[in-house]
């Protein structure tokens, strides 16, 4: 309904056609399909070799899963058993629990924007620093991440707002009882209404959504940051008890982690 007004008045473009029509001599009309998916690389190996080989000079502990959408983002698609065949040759094997599955209850979401989850993650507390993020549940894909130098509700409400102009606003959002999400359950209930679950709370930990996300956060770039950081402490003289420290730290780098989280 909201992108049915936006077009009507002429704010975003419409996308490209599904399907287009094919007239037949006979007079007959034939609807021809256009496809979204992108094709299947035509890279050789070696390129692939190369392309891996840097992403994981970056992003050390980057899984096959985290390195598919990596390649995906720059936009090459290429099978799973191309990426681990490859990932193999260039890393090493996967770890012993690398790829063992944990079947989980069966979580059902109708589609896109049903249901946005969304958490704070800690683990660069120790700098003052709070990874905030927003991820659709049919998707899986991530609307909004930033990486704060605060856990206020004003700053998770800002970031859940960034995102609807590219998303649209969802219809339920599901988060923590965490004091830093209740201006977002606020702006839910006002704008999607009250009395049909237009902001779900719950524990974190059975919101398996993000639990999933963070580790591969954590995975890709939050624990090269939190190496980092500890090297500064131990080797350059970092003193967590000293604000000037800590607000210099933030000046010089706060930039660069988000660029690390949007990748």
């Amino acid at each position: 309904m909201i992108r049915r007004r936006a077009l009507e008045h002429g704010l975003v473009q419409p996308g490209t056609p599904v399907y287009h029509d094919i007239h037949q001599p006979d007079g007959t009309i034939e609807h021809s399909y256009s496809s979204t998916t992108p094709p299947v690389s035509t890279m050789s190996d070696a390129q692939l070799d190369d392309m891996i080989a840097h992403i994981l000079d970056i992003f050390l502990n980057f899984s096959h899963h985290m390195l598919s959408g990596c390649l995906r983002a720059q936009g090459h698609r290429v099978s799973t058993g191309r990426i681990v065949a490859l990932y193999m040759r260039v890393h090493g094997s996967l770890a012993v629990f690398g790829d063992h599955r944990i079947h989980h209850k069966v979580y059902n979401v109708p589609g896109p924007n049903s249901l946005w989850h969304h958490d704070g993650q800690h683990g660069l507390i120790c700098w003052k620093l709070v990874k905030h993020c927003f991820v659709d549940g049919k998707t899986h894909l991530v609307v909004a991440i930033h990486v704060n130098n605060n856990n206020c509700s004003t700053t998770v409400l800002d970031l859940f707002l960034s995102a609807i102009p590219d998303h649209e606003i969802p219809s339920r959002v599901r988060g923590d009882h965490g004091m830093e999400n209740v201006k977002v359950a606020e702006w839910m209930e006002q704008n999607r209404g009250t009395g049909r679950g237009s902001y779900i709370w719950g524990q974190s930990v059975h919101n398996t959504r993000i639990e999933h996300l963070w580790y591969d956060v954590t995975q890709g770039f939050g624990q090269k940051w939190k190496n980092f950081f500890l090297e500064l402490e131990h080797h350059y003289g970092l003193d967590l008890d000293r604000s000037a420290h800590i607000w210099l730290l933030h000046h010089l780098f706060l930039a660069t982690v988000n660029e690390d989280a949007l990748d």
